[in-house]
């Protein structure tokens, strides 16, 4: 493939996996306003988000098989319809129930880009296009929820429908390069049977390969670290440490770009020192991000240094982690990519509600709740990721495997 085709094909599929994650929490600073419309509470109003994580991660175990199935453009297209509709039915109620039902199906839509895109990239890409395609996608799927607090405080000025108006129009524009610029890319005779005993089948192969699970379930509680430091990020720099809101978009931003830098230093981190060595390095980086974090909260530090730098070393491990997770596993399950990905977008999202709502439910003004909760999830991932790993350098699902024989005990 042409560079100029591959980089319109990967723009394409970025943009359609990303507008679920940035439709997470945009409309977030028009909260309040929100609830004064129609007549709710801001604890009915949080009860939208919580709705629109769960549908995310449910969403996206229904759309894998059946894209594995059917093929993929049609299914893309199918969600990405709802997920427009539902987003225009928002602008149009001022009753929370309706309100409510739209963010639910927003959601159930906007799953299918998030898993589809990885599908498609598996079935057209190869070797290190492939990787650099991964890549991209996971920068794109980390910023979204990064970048759309900061978009949704913008847009608030000039009213909270804007937020929908602009998720509308990405959905329709979405609709239109999908079906003018990709073509099916899952042949008829690759297709998966689509029947609840196969589809079970399918979810237990994957979940019961040790290596897999270990590197989906790091990848999920490492990416909920980061939506437990998105849950508490004001709290802490404005709340408490006082920044005003100008700074803190400057620090919050800070996150977005470590993110981006060393997400694109995948491949050379991963030819020089090794896949599984790579891996496991962002994890012990998340881990000690996450125990200064703690450390500091529980001895109250004065200086949001000491508070920046911590979380910095924890969240900017998200992107290459997703990457290498997400080769990982397509790479052990390429006759069902679409399952695959079912399964690290549904246990990343799942969890990453739980951790929202587990920190909202921890009282105190203090650092804590937040520090706390990352430190759990950064610690548990780099432990869950070593108890799993019994891998061989011969690994087929790891890019520039050595192959070596390997005798009757070692398998």
């Amino acid at each position: 493939m042409s560079d100029a085709k591959f980089i319109k094909t990967v723009l394409i599929l970025c943009f359609a996996s990303c507008v679920a994650p940035l439709a997470t929490d945009m409309y977030l600073p028009s909260l309040t306003t929100i609830a004064g419309v129609m007549n709710s509470s801001i604890n009915d109003m949080q009860l939208t988000v919580s709705v629109f994580f769960g549908g995310f991660a449910v969403g996206q175990l229904f759309y894998g098989p059946v894209s594995d199935a059917l093929g993929r453009r049609k299914i893309i297209l199918a969600g990405t319809l709802l997920f427009t509709l539902a987003s225009l039915g928002a602008v149009l109620t001022t009753d929370f129930r309706v309100f409510f039902c739209m963010r639910l199906l927003q959601a159930l839509g906007g799953a299918a880009g998030a898993v589809i895109a990885n599908a498609v990239m598996k079935d057209i890409f190869r070797g290190t296009q492939f990787n650099r395609a991964i890549n991209l996608s996971m920068i794109a799927m980390s910023l979204a929820p990064l970048v759309a607090p900061t978009l949704g405080g913008f847009l608030a000025g000039f009213g909270w429908k804007y937020c929908f108006y602009l998720l509308t129009f990405i959905g329709v524009m979405i609709l239109i390069f999908i079906g003018f610029g990709i073509k099916e890319s899952l042949p008829v005779e690759n297709r998966q049977p689509l029947n609840f005993r196969a589809v079970a089948g399918n979810y237990r192969r994957i979940l019961g390969h040790r290596g897999v699970c270990g590197s989906v379930l790091a990848q999920a509680m490492n990416c909920a670290a980061m939506f437990a430091f998105i849950s508490g990020a004001s709290s802490v720099y404005m709340g408490i440490y006082g920044l005003d809101s100008m700074t803190f978009g400057i620090v919050f931003a800070m996150n977005v770009v470590t993110i981006m830098a060393v997400v694109s230093f995948t491949g050379f981190f991963v030819k020089r020192f090794g896949f599984m060595p790579t891996f496991l390095s962002a994890l012990c980086l998340s881990a000690a991000g996450g125990t200064l974090l703690l450390a500091g909260a529980l001895v109250e530090v004065e200086s949001i240094v000491l508070v920046i730098i911590p979380v910095v070393m924890t969240v900017c491990t998200v992107g290459l982690v997703g990457a290498l997770s997400t080769t990982y596993t397509l790479g052990k399950f390429p006759e069902m990519t679409g399952t695959a990905s079912s399964v690290m977008g549904f246990m990343r999202f799942g969890l990453g509600s739980i951790a929202g709502l587990v920190f909202n439910c921890i009282p105190g003004k203090s650092a804590v709740p937040m520090a706390g909760t990352m430190f759990v999830l950064s610690v548990r991932a780099l432990l869950v990721f070593l108890l799993s790993r019994r891998y061989r350098r011969d690994d087929p699902a790891i890019p520039g495997a050595v192959k070596e024989k390997v005798t009757d005990a070692e398998k």
